[in-house]
């Protein structure tokens, strides 16, 4: 009973906690590049926080110009906060599923992207890239890659496969680092069976 209780309040906690600041600093995307980034990581956002709305991930932060970053915005593919042990930290997911990011000048334009990420976010942050083919990056220690099947637009039990290698490629390389309701939510979702439609 004082296990259940201890993570009532501390869910609590959580939920009336605002978003920290680097957070209220960006600002929600209204326009999208493409669709297939949209319908996984959207299933993906409602795992990671149930209870914000799934276009708030979508997010845009203001930097400045800097040698990490040579652009007035930085857009990661989606932004989640409160779902690490470190309070303040950011979990970054960037979909590589176009094939412009497997040619040298696109695996170097993720690099960059990945460094300015990490650059500008709380320390303890972490950056998931996802893609359809092995990639040669020089990740840091708190950017990994995952290789994921491809899924056809509009079909479910191909997308909630693709869904599921995400959540196991998260609690592979970041599990111990994620809330322990967020740890759970991901692994309920690892091993449930995708849904088959009609």
């Amino acid at each position: 009973m004082p296990l259940l209780r201890s993570r009532l309040l501390r869910a609590l906690a959580a939920e009336l906690r605002p978003p920290p600041l680097w957070w209220r600093q960006g600002r929600r995307r209204t326009v999208h590049r493409s669709y297939a980034e949209v319908e996984l990581l959207s299933r993906l956002a409602e795992i990671l926080l149930p209870r914000e709305p799934i276009g708030e991930l979508f997010r845009d932060f203001p930097t400045k110009k800097s040698e990490v970053w040579s652009k007035r915005w930085l857009c990661p593919d989606i932004s989640a906060f409160g779902v690490l042990r470190e309070q303040e930290a950011a979990l970054f997911v960037e979909y590589d599923g176009c094939f412009r990011h497997s040619e040298p000048q696109g695996q170097q334009r993720d690099e960059r992207k990945t460094a300015a990420l990490l650059h500008h976010a709380p320390p303890g942050s972490r950056v998931l890239r996802i893609g359809h083919v092995h990639q040669d990056l020089s990740m840091a220690e708190n950017a990994t890659h995952a290789i994921v099947d491809v899924w056809r637009a509009g079909h479910e039990p191909s997308l909630m496969k693709v869904v599921q290698q995400t959540v196991r490629a998260l609690l592979h390389r970041f599990g111990l680092l994620l809330q322990q309701d967020v740890r759970e939510r991901l692994s309920s979702c690892a091993v449930a069976e995708p849904r088959i439609l009609g």
